[in-house]
């Protein structure tokens, strides 16, 4: 079964009479349905609870049906997935061996990023179609030459696009994990590529798959995926298509002075349609620019008590452990520079080596009395000849006034505090050397914890599950085998 059905209400219905084919009369017979996203699957599935009894009916993205159906074919064969930061040190590597056009920027992370990019689209060309590429210049010719090499390097393991084209063959060959699966039906799926198009068909052509596709009816919208679904025809079976019906939508137009005002309108409004009985989960804001707009709607919505989900409107960076990292990297840079040691410390709540707070104020003064301006060398000779000034002080006074020569020595015991701690500071943030992505993190995560201290509880050494430390072991021994 193919069908081409309107987004909303329509695609639903289909499903629903999809999942009833499927199973023929036996509420047990399994059936699989491949969404979008695992987002899409669990609301679709809630929704689908309240129209129909669901027994037996799996929500999964295609990648893991092809994994349950390809993986095992790929395991006899030697070969073990393709993880994140394996396939970003196989481009590092031939970027290293030869960049050829890319010499300039090579050790640069957008470049790593851009190649890596690149070879995602170029998955699934023959030798032909890289050929013709490679031709048309210098630079497509090293990407293509690249590639190639990045193919060989990482030849023992498998990606997506392997998997699913595994899953095709395992098809092919009656897999017994399609018993587990049942019936396949890929519900709403976008941007399908060449090897989704031959795992989906390899299915249908066994009866065991059929296709819901959505049309916006938007004639220029539709097309991509009218091309996608005649694709798959031939293996699925006819066409049938369900045309959108027109529906009217209510449009305003409004002036308002600011964005927070603009804001504040569409809090009322969105108020108004709620009142009026509009489900929230049906209801969204849409703004064209991400600032200011981003921000200002996640707190208006907090402010007027609405429930939301969006986009985060804080990076990591703008946590305080993302400034106190970077704060900390750049006193390095500036060569301890007072001005900037002095608004690091009062920019998060700073720990000094004994756990206690670090009494940032009284530093501040402490050193612009001492004549500080840069340098960690500087730091330590000008505290070192200030505190001692401050002791001979303290030892004239103590006969006269005990009081005021114990807050003397007192500021002098702060000033070699602070040359200690600035002096410990710049033995904590020296790398030493090349370090691997393993060793920046944990040096890392060392960092937070002597001048932040646990605040956010995350696992010391050791916590990981075995499963995982058993993955990432493996993981960095291929790293290594690769370097």
């Amino acid at each position: 079964m193919l069908r081409l059905v309107p987004y909303g209400p329509a695609a639903l219905d289909a499903l629903v009479e999809a999942i009833a084919e499927a199973k023929a009369g036996d509420l047990l017979a399994p059936v699989t349905v491949a969404v979008p996203s695992n987002y899409a699957g669990l609301s679709i599935r809630g929704t689908l609870a309240r129209l129909a009894p669901i027994v037996n009916v799996r929500f999964l993205v295609l990648s893991r049906v092809a994994e349950l159906l390809g993986a095992p074919l790929l395991a006899k064969e030697g070969r073990t997935p393709l993880g994140t930061w394996m396939r970003t040190e196989a481009i590092r590597a031939v970027l290293r061996e030869a960049p050829g056009v890319f010499a300039d920027v090579a050790e640069h992370p957008a470049t790593e990023r851009a190649l890596g990019a690149t070879f995602k689209d170029l998955r699934g060309l023959d030798g032909p179609a890289l050929a013709r590429i490679a031709a048309r210049g210098p630079r497509q010719g090293d990407t293509a030459r690249l590639y190639t090499r990045f193919l060989e390097l990482t030849a023992g393991f498998y990606d997506e696009t392997d998997l699913i084209k595994a899953a095709a063959q395992a098809v092919q060959r009656r897999s017994p994990a399609e018993g587990d699966l049942g019936h396949v039906i890929a519900h709403l799926l976008e941007g399908l590529g060449p090897a989704e198009t031959a795992l989906l068909s390899a299915l249908g052509r066994r009866q065991r798959a059929s296709a819901i596709f959505g049309l916006t009816g938007d004639a220029a919208a539709d097309q991509s995926t009218r091309a996608a679904a005649s694709t798959l025809a031939w293996g699925l079976g006819d066409l049938e298509e369900t045309s959108p019906t027109v529906v009217e939508t209510a449009t305003g137009v409004a002036s308002v002075t600011d964005p927070e005002e603009e804001l504040r309108l569409v809090m009322r409004m969105l108020a108004g349609e709620l009142e009026a009985g509009a489900p929230l989960h049906r209801t969204t804001i849409l703004y064209r620019n991400k600032e200011p707009y981003a921000l200002l709607a996640h707190e208006q919505l907090h402010a007027a008590g609405i429930p939301h989900n969006g986009p985060a409107v804080q990076t990591l960076a703008q946590t305080v452990y993302g400034r106190t990292l970077l704060g900390a990297l750049q006193l390095a840079v500036s060569d301890f520079a007072r001005d900037e040691v002095m608004e690091w410390l009062t920019g998060a709540p700073i720990l000094e080596p004994g756990g206690g707070p670090a009494p940032a104020q009284r530093w501040d003064v402490v050193s612009k009395e001492a004549g500080v301006v840069s340098g960690s060398g500087q730091w330590k000779a000008r505290l070192g000849v200030y505190a001692a000034k401050l002791r001979r002080r303290a030892s004239e006074q103590g006969e006269e006034d005990g009081s005021l020569a114990a807050r003397i020595a007192q500021d002098a015991e702060v000033a070699e505090r602070l040359a200690r701690f600035v002096g410990g500071l710049g033995e904590a943030l020296s790398v030493p050397g090349k370090r691997s992505a393993g060793e920046l993190a944990t040096w890392i995560m060392g960092v937070l914890d002597q001048y932040l201290g646990r605040m956010s509880g995350w696992p010391r050494e050791g916590a990981l599950s075995p499963d995982v430390q058993t993955e990432i072991d493996a993981e960095r021994a291929a790293r290594e085998a690769i370097e």
